[in-house]
């Protein structure tokens, strides 16, 4: 089942709005992601950008593993438990427990905000 995922990033400045769709599928045990990007000439519609998304993420070879995931827990996590708990209970994690909120938010934050290329 492919999820997806509408962003729309406005700000004052009317051409510098930026709008995304992204979409994930977990495949072979890893989340593969495409994304879309919206031109500023041209009007956000969602039926389009899940469309360019999904063909986008047939081919894709960008993706969310479970090291990506167990990582992010790991960092934001450490302030809250000892070190010795976090390392346990991610390591006993598997891609399935892990929401797909936690991933489309890291295909957001890897994909989109870290690495503007690929768009």
């Amino acid at each position: 089942m492919i999820i997806y995922r509408h962003i729309r990033r406005k700000s004052c400045d009317f051409f510098d709005t930026k709008e995304y769709t992204i979409a994930a599928e977990l495949r072979d045990g890893a989340y593969y992601i495409g994304i879309a990007t919206c031109s500023p000439r041209d009007t956000y519609c969602k039926k389009t950008g899940r469309e360019i998304a999904r063909s986008r993420l047939k081919s894709s070879e960008q993706k969310i593993t479970l090291d990506d995931l167990k990582l992010e827990v790991d960092i934001s996590e450490c302030n809250i438990f000892t070190h010795e708990y976090t390392s346990n209970f991610i390591g006993s994690l598997s891609i399935e427990d892990f929401s797909i909120h936690h991933v489309l938010s890291l295909a957001h934050d890897t994909f989109i905000d870290n690495n503007s290329s690929v768009l």
